[in-house]
């Protein structure tokens, strides 16, 4: 299977967060509201996506407004505890506590000492005749609105890879053509991506959510199932408001191959080529804890690398520079197997792209990270869990 059904799944519930800011005067923020969670369960690895209504939104100053905040999350599950966490966050946001199958209770806390708690239920689906386990193919078209009002159609193939128990269901969707663009949506490529999706069935229909568990692309679907076809829209809230539609038609019933799911722990070493930016610092070495999360569905596969102990430069802006600490680094890992053999390029923070190759055998996972500035990372780790069932950041930019 891709996922274990222990939580994945839709949540919803609600939370109450608050900080003090030594830099408003100590002046405490609160908030609170509701939050619905959907999340896929690979060994003890946990991707997901969170959605939290009238959240603290700071831009500068002591005056935040509230609005919905929506990200991807990544963290682990170890039968009795859940600890979720958001890629690439600044302030550092954790949520952990008790989960069980139907239940979760966790405590908020981030860097700025800001605490809070969050109670969640999984959604119950209605009991369905309907599996969608198998291969789905068919095509989309959709669309992504900016910031700035502009708006980027694309359209191409949509192929998933769903397994199903009971009524939550998991699996990878693969897209064609999708458009990697700048803050002002600029397009600069195209590219085939694989993501993440999980939710569940109720009577015809399912909801569910698409995410690339790096926090770069997700967007929330609705499809009705008729026979062997499937008709669907994404819309709803979306940090890239992505709306459109997608037709699918049932190409198998086999449950897709999964012989790679799952979660793996291991440690990487990195080589950063600092010379065009620091006069004083030529290359930068550093190394540490790896960890890699796997959701596949037959060929394709979607997942997160995490990259611990980070560090990067920080410029006197006179051509020298100093090693600081960095924030851990989550890197999209994607793509589609060749044999054993994954090999993709994956944006990266502002618009820059890696190369990546990854090799997979029974138990480890071994790969090398690479980009246009010299820039080299390796990382070896082996599975710590497997998955139930039978069988868009190395860069600096």
């Amino acid at each position: 299977m891709t996922a274990e059904t222990t939580l994945t799944g839709n949540w919803s519930g609600n939370y109450t967060y608050s900080v003090q800011l030594s830099a408003c005067q100590n002046k405490t923020f609160t908030s609170s509201g509701s939050v619905t969670l959907t999340l896929l369960q690979s060994g003890r690895s946990i991707q997901g996506r969170a959605d939290f209504s009238d959240f603290l939104i700071f831009s500068g100053n002591c005056n935040p407004t509230k609005g919905d905040a929506i990200s991807v999350m990544v963290g682990t599950f170890d039968g009795a505890n859940v600890v979720l966490a958001f890629p690439n966050d600044s302030t550092v946001t954790r949520l952990s506590g008790p989960a069980g199958s139907d239940t979760m209770s966790a405590q908020i806390s981030d860097a700025t000492g800001g605490t809070g708690s969050l109670i969640a239920n999984r959604t119950p689906a209605t009991p369905s005749s309907i599996d969608l386990t198998g291969t789905w193919s068919g095509n989309y078209s959709f669309t992504d609105r900016c910031a700035n009002g502009r708006t980027l159609s694309y359209t191409g193939a949509f192929t998933v890879g769903f397994t199903q128990s009971g009524s939550q269901t998991a699996g990878v969707v693969t897209m064609a053509n999708v458009p990697l663009y700048d803050r002002n949506c600029k397009k600069i490529t195209s590219l085939n991506v694989a993501m993440s999706v999980a939710g569940a069935v109720s009577g015809a229909t399912f909801n569910a959510c698409v995410f690339d568990p790096s926090g770069s692309f997700e967007f929330p679907i609705t499809a009705t199932i008729d026979g062997a076809s499937m008709n669907g829209t994404a819309s709803g809230n979306s940090q890239t408001s992505t709306t459109g539609s997608f037709t699918l038609n049932r190409s198998s019933t086999q449950q897709p191959a999964a012989d790679f799911a799952g979660s793996y722990e291991g440690t990487y070493n990195e080589n950063d080529n600092e010379a065009p930016f620091c006069l004083n610092i030529g290359s930068l070495k550093f190394s540490g804890p790896a960890s890699v999360s796997i959701a596949q569905g037959g060929n394709a596969m979607a997942g997160v690398l995490i990259l611990e102990n980070e560090l990067t430069i920080a410029s006197n802006g006179f051509g020298s520079c100093a090693v600081i600490d960095a924030p851990d680094e989550v890197v999209p890992l994607y793509g589609t197997l060749s044999g054993s053999t994954l090999t993709a390029t994956v944006p990266l923070s502002s618009g820059i792209a890696a190369s990546i190759t990854v090799t997979f055998d029974a138990t480890t996972i071994q790969g090398t990270l690479t980009d246009a500035f010299g820039d080299v990372a390796t990382f070896s780790a082996t599975k710590s869990a497997t998955a139930a069932g039978p069988r868009r950041r190395v860069v600096r930019p």
